[in-house]
């Protein structure tokens, strides 16, 4: 999914990726990076989470080909994302009665380990008819609560940042975003990095 949000004050965060997540007490929460509500997404001046809520004129996310398909994004989801360590942002949906465009995941608690294969699902700017693509890649590194891996087949990631990173049983391991300089193959990507889903999964999730 992509985005388009309108501020109060600020210029419009168009583009980039974002997904859908269903949580253990049946929410459906959209999920994006929080540095999108910067120059990175083309915010200015940029956004801080304290002051979203208020600053939100109108957000839809939706398919990059369906834009008529859309969920609109109300406030911010869970306590605690104005952490500068973090940069997930999750936040609510309004109850439009429309179905979902897409299928919400599930956050997975424990953080990815080195070897172990993931998949990035997204969709590169460079491919406008494109709905959804995934990448196979293995975790090569980690760095406290962020993590890279190699990327098969190298791809320009354009447009990636917000996407998922999923495990082999399809479940969300980190949202992407480039926390070092990356291998590149002329424009594609060799690696690409993201952030452990297990950061936020306290905060969105109920004790039990």
């Amino acid at each position: 999914m992509t985005n388009h949000a309108e501020f109060h004050g600020h210029t419009a965060l168009q583009g980039a990726s974002a997904f859908l997540v269903r949580t253990q007490d049946g929410r459906t929460l959209a999920a994006t990076a929080k540095h999108l509500l910067g120059q990175n997404g083309g915010v200015d001046p940029e956004v801080s989470v304290v002051a979203l809520d208020g600053a939100i004129r109108s957000w839809r996310l939706f398919p990059r080909t369906l834009e008529d398909q859309f969920v609109e994004a109300g406030k911010v989801a869970a306590p605690g994302l104005d952490d500068p360590k973090l940069d997930w942002l999750l936040l609510t949906l309004k109850d439009t009665g429309k179905p979902l465009p897409a299928t919400p995941l599930r956050l997975r608690p424990r953080p990815v380990e080195v070897g172990e294969d993931i998949y990035l699902v997204g969709c590169p700017y460079i491919e406008e008819p494109c709905k959804q693509n995934v990448y196979a890649g293995k975790v090569t590194a980690r760095n406290g609560h962020r993590f890279r891996y190699d990327v098969d087949p190298p791809v320009d990631l354009r447009g990636f940042s917000g996407a998922p990173a999923i495990d082999r049983a399809g479940h969300v391991v980190g949202v992407i975003m480039l926390w070092f300089q990356p291998r590149k193959q002329d424009e594609k990507f060799l690696e690409a990095g993201g952030e452990d889903a297990a950061s936020v999964y306290p905060r969105v999730e109920p004790r039990r």
